[in-house]
């Protein structure tokens, strides 16, 4: 009787420790990238395994858990993680996914919203980033502009513009806009632009950081500047956008402003 209440014990702890992601003890925080509203759709490969793989790797370098989900997201899943990275999303959250990313920040959670430009619709379901992410995002005290910065090639220079010294700025001395939005503040007591383009643009920003009750976001409008350009699909027209200017360390800097970790080199 005693050696079968054992074995019933061990296969409930088997059963639950297979169903709670396991985290190493020296972790700095837990990193999760959205995968399921179709990052990945189109001439876009912005997941982990495929054009997001170098940015991956660079965070596990320095000591982050990092995986990601194609699950519908949910309040109970995002309290496992300390940030959620969501880039260039081609379909719509849910109404409960919305909320669950809003109370997310407002608990303490960090967002990395990463938009483009307008006129991006991969799956050509009738929406792109830019209108997936104005569906909720104003609640934070920020929308995308329905605008497309388009630079002519990729060799062109970094943003034009104001840089304003932050944690996630730390070492940051040139970003690109090669084909992205802006990012219009409609509540500047919580959200701070730190890269705005040059006046001839009208001076908005590329990057911006914000707050919401407890937890931070970060905001850049182009999903192109951590491309590594490994895609899953040989047919995609993808570039090597994370070796450029200094966009590794600015994927560094958000990660660890957004966990409330020190800045620290690329």
């Amino acid at each position: 009787m005693e050696s079968k209440l054992i074995l019933i014990l061990l296969i409930v702890i088997i059963t639950l420790f297979n169903l709670t992601p396991v985290f190493a003890a020296d972790t700095k925080a837990n990193i999760l990238f959205d995968a399921g509203h179709a990052e990945d759709a189109g001439n876009a490969d912005w997941v982990i395994q495929g054009a997001y793989s170098d940015f991956a790797t660079l965070l596990k370098k320095h000591g982050f858990n990092v995986s990601d989900t194609r699950d519908k997201l949910t309040e109970g899943q995002l309290k496992k993680y300390d940030a959620l990275v969501i880039a260039e999303p081609n379909s719509v959250f849910a109404p409960e996914e919305q909320r669950a990313i809003i109370e997310f920040i407002a608990s303490g959670g960090g967002v990395f919203f990463i938009g483009n430009h307008i006129e991006s619709d991969r799956n050509r379901n009738g929406i792109d980033s830019v209108g997936v992410f104005n569906q909720f995002v104003g609640e934070l005290g920020f929308t995308f502009e329905n605008v497309n910065f388009l630079r002519a090639n990729l060799s062109a220079e970094p943003v034009n513009g104001e840089y304003i010294e932050h944690p996630v700025t730390y070492k940051v001395k040139a970003m690109a806009i090669w084909s992205g939005t802006s990012i219009k503040i409609h509540d500047p007591k919580r959200v701070q632009g730190l890269i705005m383009f040059s006046k001839w643009l009208y001076g908005q920003p590329a990057l911006a950081v914000g707050t919401h009750v407890l937890g931070r976001f970060v905001i850049v409008g182009d999903s192109a500047i951590f491309d590594d350009g490994s895609g899953t699909n040989p047919m995609e027209n993808l570039h090597k956008g994370f070796i450029e200017f200094d966009h590794q360390q600015l994927a560094l800097n958000a990660i660890n402003w957004l966990t409330e970790q020190p800045n620290e080199d690329y």
